[in-house]
């Protein structure tokens, strides 16, 4: 999945945050992997919309609480909850506007 973002490396910093691996980065492009998925940041105007990257976790509460800790409250969006299909879950927005969706089972 490629995404324009106003800074590839803060986008990539804040991604690995989240377990991605970092990737191939070079003037204008960053890249960060999990698993087989691959997202690619690159230097452009940011295209936010209401539809969310979603990622199971292991643990949830650990991760919101580094968030927190970290000083990245401003990130997430509410407290984790119900999400859907016997999810728990938290949505955070990313640097540019992306939201995800955090869950476990």
């Amino acid at each position: 999945m490629v995404l324009p973002v106003r800074d590839p490396g803060a986008s990539a910093a804040f991604y690995q945050r989240l377990g991605f691996r970092p990737g191939r980065t070079a003037a204008g492009l960053a890249t960060v992997s999990m698993n087989w998925f691959w997202l690619e940041f690159v230097v452009g105007e940011p295209i936010p919309s209401t539809a969310a990257l979603t990622i199971r976790v292991d643990d949830l509460k650990p991760l919101v609480e580094e968030f927190l800790d970290a000083g990245l409250d401003a990130h997430l969006v509410g407290e984790p909850g119900p999400t859907g299909l016997g999810r728990t879950g938290i949505r955070l927005v990313d640097p540019d506007g992306y939201q995800l969706e955090l869950f476990n089972r």
